[in-house]
C-alpha cells in the first residue's frame, strides 16, 4: 500500500500544479502580463553592454594590480605591440643571450620570450603541438597580433595574471571568446590592461581559429573527450 501512497501524492502533485499553471496564465492574460515572442528572444539575448558602475570600495583592488580606486574617467593604456626589437634600456648583449631552463632541452633569448606572436616553447613534450592560434594569434589582429599561448602558456595553465585555460569544455570555450567579442565580458577595473588585449584578439578571431583554440585546449590536460 505504501508505493500506491506514494504514486497518489505524485499524481495529486503534479495536478495541482497544472491547475495553479492554469491559473497563473489566467491572471496574467487579464493583467495584460502577456510576453511576446520577440520579447522573449530579447529577454534571453546576452546584453550588448554592461554598467561600468563598481563599488571599488569592497573590491579587492590588489587582485588588480592597484592599490587606490580609479579616478573618474581613468581606463587602461593600450598594450605596447609585440616586437623583437632590442629595449634601449637593457643591455643588447644580455637581451639576445640564450638561456635554458631544467629539463628542457629549447634555447630562447629574452628577444624569442617577449616575442608575443610566436610563443617560446620550453616544453613542447607536455602538450599537443600547438596550432597557428596557439603559437602567434589570430591573423587578423595584424601587428597586434598574440598567441593565446604567451598569456595562458601553451600548456594552458597560465601565468599568474592570467586565467588558466586548460580542461575548459569547448562549449564554455568558445562562449567566452564570443562574450570578449561582444563586449560582454570584461574586467570589474577599466585601468586593467590585458582584459582589453584579450577583447580585441577575440574580435579578431575567425570563428574557426576560436574553435582551434577550443579543440587544443581541452587537450592540453589530457582529456581529449571534454566537451
Amino acid at each position: 500500500m505504501r508505493p500506491l501512497g506514494v504514486a497518489g501524492l505524485c499524481a495529486m502533485s503534479f495536478v495541482a500544479g497544472v491547475l495553479l499553471k492554469g491559473l497563473y496564465d489566467q491572471r496574467s492574460v487579464a493583467n495584460g502580463d502577456v510576453t511576446s515572442a520577440a520579447e522573449s528572444e530579447s529577454l534571453l539575448a546576452p546584453p550588448t553592454d554592461l554598467p561600468r558602475a563598481v563599488d571599488f570600495a569592497n573590491q579587492p583592488l590588489w587582485a588588480y594590480g592597484f592599490l587606490e580606486p580609479p579616478k573618474p574617467g581613468e581606463v587602461a593604456s593600450p598594450q605596447a605591440l609585440p616586437t623583437r626589437n632590442l629595449r634601449t634600456n637593457e643591455d643588447p648583449a644580455e637581451q639576445t643571450r640564450p638561456r635554458q631552463l631544467p629539463g628542457s632541452s629549447a634555447s630562447y633569448s629574452l628577444v624569442d620570450i617577449r616575442d608575443a606572436s610566436n610563443v617560446a616553447d620550453w616544453y613542447p613534450e607536455d602538450h599537443p603541438p600547438m596550432p597557428d592560434i596557439i603559437r602567434s594569434g589570430p591573423a587578423g589582429a595584424g601587428p597586434a597580433r598574440r598567441g593565446c599561448g604567451f598569456c595562458h602558456l601553451p600548456n594552458g595553465m597560465g601565468r599568474p595574471e592570467n586565467a588558466p585555460v586548460a580542461a575548459l569544455s569547448r562549449g564554455y570555450f568558445v562562449q567566452q571568446l564570443r562574450d570578449f567579442s561582444a563586449g560582454v565580458r570584461r574586467s570589474a577595473d577599466p585601468r586593467k590592461p590585458n582584459t582589453n588585449t584579450m577583447i580585441d584578439l577575440a574580435r579578431a578571431m575567425t570563428d574557426e581559429e576560436m574553435q582551434q583554440a577550443a579543440d587544443y585546449s581541452p587537450r592540453s590536460s589530457g582529456s581529449p573527450g571534454s566537451r
